[in-house]
C-alpha cells in the first residue's frame, strides 16, 4: 500500500475555519494531488502530530475527510448524469435536424445551413460523452479511493 503523508503541529489547520465539520480546502486539494500519484487501489492516510490524539480527534478528522469526498462523490456523480443527459438530448435533436432536412428539402442553401447545424450539434454531443466523462470519472475514482483509504495516525518521533 501506498502512503499520504500529512504532518501537523496544530489539527486545528486540518479543519475549515468556516465549518468544523469539513476539512480545510488545502488539506483537501494536498489529498487529491498525493492521491492521483498513487497507482494502487489501496492507499494509507497517515497523520503525523506532534501530540498524541484522543479517540474523539481521529474520529472527527476520519469523519471529516470521508465526508469531504463522500459529498464531492455526489455532486460529482449528479453533475456526470446532467451532463450525460444533455448530450444524449443535444445527439437526438442533431440527429432530428438532419432527418427534418432531407425531408424537406426546399431550399438548396438553407439546407446546406441546416445540415452543418446538425453535424455540428452531433458532433459536440458525440464528443462530450466519449471524451468528457473520463475527466470526471478519474476525479469519482479519486474521491471514492481516498473515502475508502485506511486513514492512521501517529505521533512526531523527535
Amino acid at each position: 500500500m501506498e502512503e499520504v503523508i500529512i504532518k501537523v503541529s496544530d489539527i486545528d489547520i486540518l479543519f475549515n475555519c468556516f465549518d468544523e465539520e469539513d476539512i480545510s480546502d488545502e488539506l483537501a486539494n494536498y489529498i487529491e494531488n498525493r492521491c492521483s500519484r498513487v497507482l494502487k487501489k489501496e492507499m494509507i492516510i497517515k497523520i503525523i502530530t506532534d501530540n498524541k490524539l484522543d479517540d474523539d480527534q481521529k474520529d472527527k478528522i476520519v469523519n471529516a475527510i470521508r465526508t469531504h469526498y463522500g459529498l464531492e462523490t455526489k455532486y460529482t456523480m449528479i453533475d456526470n448524469h446532467r451532463t450525460n443527459y444533455t448530450n444524449l438530448i443535444l445527439l437526438i435533436i442533431g440527429v432530428l435536424i438532419i432527418v427534418i432536412e432531407n425531408i424537406i428539402q426546399v431550399f438548396d442553401t438553407l439546407l446546406n445551413i441546416i445540415d452543418i447545424i446538425g453535424c455540428f450539434i452531433i458532433w459536440e454531443s458525440a464528443y462530450n460523452l466519449l471524451f468528457t466523462d473520463s475527466e470526471m470519472d478519474r476525479k469519482i475514482d479519486r474521491a471514492k479511493k481516498i473515502i475508502n483509504s485506511k486513514i492512521v495516525f501517529e505521533v512526531k518521533k523527535y
